[in-house]
């Protein structure tokens, strides 16, 4: 595949989402290691891990942050309907 095909915003989230899915079973559905290691890479991540160095959980609350964000703005969206 040409590398320009994953600024195809569908194919893009095909991809995103089947790399975050391995992620997420890589780390036995560690949310926070997932998205961790999504932000700065799997090995970079283990590296950390092995050698028992903490890592910046910033990322993670950043995303889980517009999660919650989207999820209330469904509900709300929800009841309107």
């Amino acid at each position: 595949r040409d590398p320009q095909d994953l600024y195809d915003p569908r194919l893009n989230l095909r991809v995103g989402i089947d790399y975050f899915s391995r992620l997420l079973g890589h780390y036995r559905r560690d949310l926070r290691r997932a998205l961790t290691a999504y932000n700065i890479g799997p090995t970079a991540l283990d590296e950390k891990l092995a050698a028992a160095e903490p890592f910046s959980t910033e990322y993670y609350q950043a995303v889980m942050g517009w999660y919650r964000r989207f999820q209330r703005r469904a509900a709300t969206l929800q009841e309107v309907t």
